[in-house]
This record gives structure tokens, C-alpha cells and sequence, in this order.
């Protein structure tokens, strides 16, 4: 009784059940993959639909550093380069502190030949103020 795979001509035959296996697993694959995306929802953090949803960047407040070292807050000049003690913008922030009373969030944006003493000067003047939502661009 011969038990080998091969035909009387020596070659093995195709063998069906490694491509049902394949065709299988495929089948579940894109059955779950439809499913899953059916059930995909967008959601929103607040649980409010997208459209009340506001835009966050629209009410973050802007800090500029040039590259001659000047700082600017929403466009208006608070340190000149050789202000090193920042009393414009420590006033303002306090300002901003009191007059909101949250925690508001702040973008920094940086030329590239700003110096990192700089950036990191403001940085820290907005932590001493009590800011901790700060982005970088």
C-alpha cells in the first residue's frame, strides 16, 4: 500500500486544504474588519457632538519670540532682546490669571534662531505664573 502524496508520475498534488485554511482566515478577517468599522462612532471627549464642539486653538493665547529676542504676546511686544526680567509679561500674565481664573492655554512659537535661554526664560515666567497648558511650535 503506497501512503505517499505522490501520483504515479512522481509529482505531488495539489493540496486543497492549506488553501481552505487560507481562504478561512481570510473570510473571518474581512467579516470582523466590516463589523468592526460598522460600530466605529465619533466621538467627541465631552460627549457634545463635533459641531458645539470648539475650536481649542482659537482661544489659546499666542507668545512670540523673534530672533532678535523680542517677545510678543498676541502680537503685541511685552519684552524687548535686552529685557531679561520680563515685568511686562509677568504683569500680563497676572492679569490674564486674575481676569480668567482658569488655567488658560498658551502656544509659544519660536523663530529658529531664537536662543533656547530665551525660550526657556518664558517658559519659566509663564510656570512661575501658574500656567501649565503650554504647547511648543
Amino acid at each position: 500500500m503506497n501512503t505517499s502524496a505522490t501520483n504515479e508520475d512522481g509529482e505531488h498534488g495539489f493540496q486543497i486544504a492549506p488553501m481552505v485554511d487560507i481562504v478561512f482566515v481570510l473570510l473571518l478577517f474581512f467579516m470582523t474588519y466590516k463589523t468592526v468599522r460598522e460600530l466605529h462612532v465619533e466621538a467627541t471627549p465631552s460627549g457634545h457632538p463635533t459641531a458645539e464642539i470648539v475650536n481649542p486653538i482659537s482661544h489659546t493665547i499666542v507668545i512670540d519670540i523673534l530672533d532678535n529676542d523680542e517677545v510678543r504676546l498676541n502680537g503685541g511686544t511685552v519684552a524687548a532682546g535686552n529685557d531679561h526680567r520680563f515685568e511686562e509679561l509677568k504683569k500680563l500674565l497676572n492679569e490674564i490669571r486674575t481676569a480668567s481664573g482658569k488655567d488658560e492655554s498658551f502656544l509659544i512659537r519660536a523663530q529658529d534662531s531664537t536662543r533656547h535661554e530665551r525660550f526657556v526664560r518664558v517658559l519659566a515666567v509663564l510656570n512661575k505664573a501658574g500656567f501649565k497648558k503650554v504647547s511648543f511650535a
